[in-house]
């Protein structure tokens, strides 16, 4: 997610059998040092 053009929180999601199963998200900024790219979405 981002808020002028700045990263404030990312989330992710466990899909399993079609079914979104778990949602992961991080907005804090002290967490988030770690990411300084996009990462490719698989399956």
């Amino acid at each position: 997610m981002e808020l002028d053009g700045r990263l404030v929180g990312i989330v992710r999601l466990t899909v399993e059998a079609c079914r979104v199963t778990h949602v992961y998200s991080i907005a804090n900024p002290d967490k988030l040092g770690w990411l300084d790219e996009e990462a490719t979405v698989t399956r």
